[in-house]
């Protein structure tokens, strides 16, 4: 019989989703930008093969579609909560992935390794005589081993699930933290460590920008296919510095233009009695507009400019 392993509730059907709408209708903020109602779609029967891809999807989850947002609620719960928790459960998760994937330099592993030590197993004081490295552990822990690991990940990614939750329904004892996070999105920037973190500058980076762009060329382009192409590829590369389009779709100015959008579409009153609306998908569609209504005022003024051209022939 196959073994039944929970995922995180941030992985399961909708719930990232339906959290993140919450958080805007009720804190004009969000966690998540582009969020998918489903996630993961794998659900393995070994606690190794569950932690593999736990962390998987958990950094999929937090690094590509939670980027600097999601770490605006987890530094803010730090400077007003004190409470630590959450970042170290994003460290873990954005470690143990480069492990699994790619990255197996050795600081990698023994921030891994390291915590295995100090959290993880912190209680066994068996463990620090058991295994002496990260690739030690990896290839003789027992299954029994795997599970403590997993089900401390999935507990703690639920109670970042929770924290999220009291958020969106502004919990009464966190209220002075929801007002914070709320001011945060309006002004573009949160405290980490005394440093201003720009979240809008520094999550619509090349890559969001990339897969934005690389979506809007099946938009319908009718004859300006061709161009439009040209130009949105010159958005996310460093083409965008060229003549054509230097004062209008350069990254930084885009994120500026869709910042903005965004804090309008915050400060609109969300109705109490309207059919519900799916606004993680709301965010998403004013971004696409954005650029393709930019996109398509650049082709325009690039014909206006050859039709007086021809004209003055």
């Amino acid at each position: 019989m196959k073994k039944e392993i929970k995922a995180p509730l941030l992985l399961q059907d909708k719930k990232a989703k339906d959290i993140n709408n919450q958080l805007i209708a009720n804190n004009n903020c969000f966690a998540f930008i582009g969020i998918p109602e489903k996630i993961i779609d794998i659900y393995p029967d070994t606690y190794k093969h569950a932690y593999e891809n736990f962390v998987r999807y958990l950094y999929i989850l937090y690094h590509d579609y939670g980027m600097y947002f999601i770490r605006c609620f987890n530094s803010e719960s730090v400077n007003i909560l004190g409470n630590k928790s959450y970042i170290r459960h994003y460290s873990f998760v954005s470690n143990a992935r480069a492990l699994n994937s790619h990255a197996h330099a050795e600081k990698n592993e023994e921030r891994v390794f390291e915590n295995l030590k100090n959290y993880f197993f912190k209680r066994d004081s068996s463990f620090p005589n058991k295994y002496h490295s990260w690739n030690d552990f990896a290839q003789n822990a027992s299954e029994e081993e795997w599970e403590n690991i997993v089900k401390k990940i999935v507990s703690d990614s639920n109670e970042l699930y929770q924290f999220l939750k009291d958020v969106s329904v502004r919990k009464p004892d966190i209220v002075c933290l929801c007002d914070q996070i709320t001011t945060d999105y309006q002004n573009g920037y949160y405290t980490d460590c005394s440093k201003l973190i720009e979240m809008y500058l520094k999550s619509f980076d090349t890559r969001f920008l990339k897969n934005i762009c690389i979506s809007l060329e099946e938009a319908d382009w009718e004859d300006d296919g061709k161009r439009a192409k040209i130009i949105l590829k010159n958005i996310w590369t460093s083409a965008y510095s060229t003549s054509d389009n230097k004062s209008v779709l350069n990254p930084q100015n885009i994120v500026e233009n869709i910042k903005e959008h965004l804090k309008k579409y915050f400060s609109c009153k969300k109705s109490d009695t309207a059919p519900p609306v799916d606004h993680s998908d709301v965010l998403l569609k004013i971004i696409l507009q954005i650029i393709e209504k930019n996109v398509r005022n650049l082709i325009n003024k690039e014909k206006y400019v050859e039709s007086t051209v021809d004209i003055l022939e």
